[in-house]
């Protein structure tokens, strides 16, 4: 990795003084639990009498805080890593101390969410920011999640200015992250970050190596319901839209969690996902050790997600989860919205959602030739030889398509094609999520991007694809 990136000086000089003193980052930012633990209960007037229903955490806490000390992180990453610890550990302190104080908030039901899950790299997160738009849907921002429960000191500051020293400052570690991706504490945020409080979530596999830890996806699980309960308590009705490729590892858990549950999974050739995956996970790691194996990391990436593209085959095939409950997406190379020819106008679109009518039951969109109308399950694994003659669907050339003029180019690894046909898209996507999605897409660009427009942007050719969803969210919008 120190041949691919530099690190900025300030980081650099930072981690020196970990040299200038022997070498050992460690003395400088020493990570116990026992001192966090002592730290947090201060800082939040004292240890809550409850335990949020689990009796183990403070075991997984102990174990989780010794694999992150023992993990070889230089001396930014470990006061990053020492920072996320207290303040998480405060979060739950102060998520306990509010479900003690107010029974009710354990009352809340989590009613029916959406998941989005797919291969990492493959639009989860256009998709996830898109549908936060939605006037009936709620995305947790990452101020919120870092700091579900309001600290008890009003001078504490707004959380989300508080979550800029854990959101914004990963660019500022290493600046190439903001271009594989934006992370801001008033963006929609991943299940990982709001898992942080259970201490055995999938974040912090991520941020280092660790040997001897692993993470529990049930008690993750349990415990997101919880910060999304205290996050929704007296807000009424709440419908929350949720977001991690990690999903996928572990579907029978996630339905196990939540039983009514709707899964949007992304599909996208790994061919293309998979590079890209290995990057940022290493990435990731290199904010906060020299110590990044990437040809390892390659490996890991492309073992895990092709079981787990695999495995959601065989659930939904047999029935161990509910294929029902499930939509699929595929990604084109665009983040424009492609809606089917026949679907009704945008300025049609109202509330209710109108019902959609396509020419054949168990249409697919985008359309797909290859791409069988009974089952996702049709599709070829990922590692097998894509079928004879298979190549990926391609778009009409004409001028008055809905689709882009610039199709995703051909795959050209073993992964080819693994996933396009079996990505069977069902028209209930496009009539219960896009339609709506988009409409508020459309309202919000007239509402808080069209009065900003200045004079040199007049002449806007607004039938080109939209770059991102983050250009039509203010900085300063909830």
């Amino acid at each position: 990795m120190a041949e691919r990136l530099t690190r900025p000086d300030w980081v650099r000089r930072l981690n020196l003084m970990a040299d200038s003193v022997g070498g050992r980052p460690r003395d400088l930012v020493p990570i116990d639990a026992d001192d966090l633990l002592q730290r947090a209960a201060a800082s939040v007037g004292g240890m809550p009498a409850g335990d949020l229903g689990d009796a183990h955490w403070r075991e997984r806490f102990d174990a989780l805080v010794a694999a992150l000390d023992a993990s070889p992180m230089h001396v930014v990453g470990r006061l990053m890593t020492k920072q996320q610890l207290l303040r998480s550990l405060r979060s739950r302190l102060l998520l306990t101390a509010a479900v003690d104080a107010d029974p009710e908030i354990s009352a809340e039901a989590v009613a029916a969410p959406v998941f989005i899950t797919g291969g990492a790299r493959s639009g989860t997160s256009i998709l996830f920011e898109l549908l936060a738009l939605h006037p009936d849907l709620r995305a947790p921002t990452a101020a919120e999640a870092l700091h579900p429960v309001p600290p008890p000191d009003d001078r504490a500051g707004d959380p989300k200015l508080l979550g800029e020293c854990e959101e914004e400052l990963k660019a500022d570690v290493q600046p190439e992250f903001q271009a594989l991706h934006e992370s801001r504490s008033d963006l929609p945020v991943e299940c990982p970050t709001l898992t942080q409080g259970s201490f055995c979530g999938f974040y912090w596999r991520m941020i280092a190596p660790m040997e001897g830890w692993h993470p529990n996806p049930a008690v993750a699980y349990d415990y997101e319901r919880r910060v999304l309960r205290m996050l929704q308590h007296g807000a009424g009705s709440t419908r929350w839209v949720l977001k991690a490729p990690a999903h996928i590892q572990v579907l029978p858990i996630l339905f196990g969690a939540f039983a009514d549950a709707w899964v949007i999974q992304t599909h996208r050739d790994p061919a293309r996902t998979m590079p890209s995956s290995a990057s940022i996970a290493t990435m990731i790691r290199w904010m906060r050790t020299d110590d990044v194996d990437v040809a390892l990391a390659a490996r890991l990436v492309s073992a895990i997600f092709t079981h787990a593209l695999n495995n959601s085959v065989d659930l939904r095939r047999s029935g161990a989860v509910p294929d029902e409950r499930f939509v699929d997406i595929h990604y084109s190379g665009s983040s424009r919205i492609r809606l089917p020819p026949w679907a009704p106008p945008a300025s049609s679109w109202g509330s209710p959602s109108p019902t959609l009518t396509p020419p054949l039951s168990g249409t697919t969109w985008p359309p797909n030739p290859r791409a069988s109308s009974a089952s996702i399950a049709t599709g070829p694994r990922i590692g097998a030889s894509p079928p004879t003659g298979y190549a990926p669907p391609r778009p009409p050339t004409s001028t008055t398509s809905v689709w882009p003029t610039s199709p995703e180019p051909e795959p050209t690894t073993d992964f080819a094609g693994s996933l396009h046909a079996s990505a069977a898209i069902s028209a209930r996507w496009v009539g219960v999520i896009v339609q709506p999605a988009a409409a508020t897409l459309a309202a919000t660009w007239e509402g808080l991007v069209a009065p900003a427009m200045t004079e040199a942007t007049a002449g806007l050719d607004t039938s080109q694809p939209i770059a991102s969803s983050r250009t039509l969210r203010p900085r300063s919008a909830a």
